[in-house]
């Protein structure tokens, strides 16, 4: 009972850790776009491809999060059966 309890939380903390590298990837992106609008004078698309920019950013760094995670975890922990 008790190693299902720390799967599960390990399990929660690494989705709330791509959860948030996800949300800081396209804030950054939204801001510096926002930052170039004002600068450039180029209101909305700045923010529209800085947002693009950090999402495409975010799923990458998801991605290769992911394939870390995969590593690091033994095969029999990937479903989550423990079988």
């Amino acid at each position: 009972m008790k190693k299902e309890k720390q799967s599960l939380l390990d399990m929660i903390v690494v989705a709330g850790s791509m959860g948030m590298t996800l949300f800081v990837c396209i804030c950054a992106g939204v801001f510096a776009g926002r930052f170039l609008d004002n600068l450039a004078g180029t209101t909305p698309w700045g923010i529209m491809l800085g947002g693009l920019i950090g999402a495409v950013t975010g799923f990458w760094t998801l991605y290769k999060k992911a394939l870390a995670y995969m590593k690091d975890v033994p095969p029999d922990h990937h479903d989550g059966s423990g079988k």
